[in-house]
C-alpha cells in the first residue's frame, strides 16, 4: 500500500473528507477521475442525507402530537363524564336503598355482596323517613289513586294512567 492510499483510508476511517487525498491519488489517470468524481458525489449525497436525518430528529412532530393530544384530551372528558353518571347513579341507589330499608350496594339482589351477602332484601332494614317520605309515598299515592278509579289497580279507558315512558327525555 502506498502512502497516500494508507493516507486516504486513515481520512476515510476518522471521518475527515477525503476530496484532496483522493485527488492526489488520482493524478491524471482519468479513469480514476471518474471514480473519484462518483465516489465525492456518493459522499456528498449521503452527508445531505444525513444533515437531513438530524433535522427531522430535531424537528418536533407537532402535528400528530397534537391530533393525539385532541384524543386524549376528549377521553378524558368522556371518563369524567362517566365518573359524573356513576356518582349520580350510587347517589340514587343510596338514597332508594335507605327509602326500602335496603342493603345501599346491591338492594339485597347479590349473594356475593360484601355488605349483606344478598340478605339485604328492602324492608331487612329500618327504612329512612325522610327518604321514605320522598321516593315510597309519591308511588304508593299514585298507586292509591289508580286503583279508587278502578276498584283494581290499572284504569284500562284513562291511558294517563298506563306507565309512562321514560325512555324519551
Amino acid at each position: 500500500m502506498t502512502p497516500e492510499m494508507a493516507s486516504l483510508l486513515q481520512q476515510h476511517l476518522s471521518g475527515a473528507p477525503a476530496g484532496d487525498t483522493l485527488a492526489q491519488l488520482v493524478g491524471d489517470d482519468p479513469e480514476l477521475a471518474a471514480i473519484a468524481q462518483l465516489l465525492s458525489r456518493r459522499e456528498q449525497q449521503l452527508e445531505a442525507q444525513l444533515r437531513e436525518e438530524e433535522l427531522e430528529e430535531e424537528r418536533p412532530l407537532d402535528i400528530p402530537l397534537a391530533a393525539e393530544d385532541d384524543r386524549v384530551e376528549l377521553l378524558r372528558d368522556q371518563v369524567a363524564s362517566f365518573a359524573d353518571d356513576v356518582t349520580r347513579i350510587r347517589d340514587t341507589l343510596e338514597l332508594v336503598s335507605a327509602a326500602l330499608g335496603a342493603c345501599p350496594t346491591c338492594l339485597g339482589a347479590d349473594d356475593v355482596c360484601a355488605l349483606c351477602h344478598g340478605r339485604g332484601v328492602p324492608g331487612s332494614l329500618p327504612p329512612d323517613p325522610v327518604a321514605f317520605d320522598q321516593i315510597v309515598m309519591p308511588a304508593v299515592r299514585a298507586h292509591a289513586f289508580t286503583r279508587s278509579r278502578t276498584g283494581r289497580g290499572l284504569d284500562q279507558e284513562n291511558p294517563k294512567t298506563e306507565t309512562p315512558d321514560w325512555s324519551t327525555p
